[in-house]
């Protein structure tokens, strides 16, 4: 399986856009700035809905307030995010590309989050009480929303170890 990821990365290397990343230090760096800002979207707008879900916030608002309110810059910063990292894995060196443990862990991670915030999201649009009809459910919605957020927050963490994903697996790419 790593064989073929990093015969796919080759090919992204080889790519007309994977040379122009890997080679035009600006736009590297450009497409690396507006993927950190959108993760932080993405972050921020999770973080809001999760202390609510929470009960530790906005209580002036009911959760599907929030989810209204935040749910749009969650999905069309994922897009950003989707797109920047697309086009940079294109031009990844194989350390931090298809083959890398850290990528692969970030990736398990980004759907996961990806995931656990639909669940929230649609949840609350099927039925605005979900998370409150019963004791059960107030309880539960207070371990997912963090859990939520947290698991973005790894994501987000692995996204930046992609950098130094060598020294937790030196044997790797």
């Amino acid at each position: 399986m790593q064989g073929l990821l990093a015969g796919w990365q080759m090919a992204f290397n080889a790519s007309p856009l994977g040379t122009a990343v890997a080679g035009i230090v600006w736009l590297k760096a450009l497409l690396e700035s507006f993927h950190i800002l959108a993760m932080g979207l993405v972050l921020f707008s999770v973080g809001m809905i999760s202390l609510r879900l929470a009960g530790l916030a906005g209580r002036a608002n009911s959760p599907i307030e929030m989810v209204r309110r935040f749910a749009p810059w969650i999905w069309a910063a994922l897009a950003v995010v989707f797109l920047t990292g697309l086009m940079l894995l294109m031009g990844a060196n194989p350390r931090r590309g298809l083959p890398s443990p850290m990528f692969q862990l970030k990736m398990v991670l980004m759907l996961s989050s990806i995931g656990l915030t639909a669940i929230m999201q649609l949840t609350l649009q099927s039925d605005q009480g979900f998370w409150e009809m019963n004791p059960l459910r107030r309880a539960l919605s207070k371990v997912i929303a963090p859990a939520c957020f947290l698991l973005w927050m790894f994501t987000v963490c692995a996204g930046r170890w992609l950098a130094y994903g060598y020294v937790l697996f030196p044997d790797a790419a």
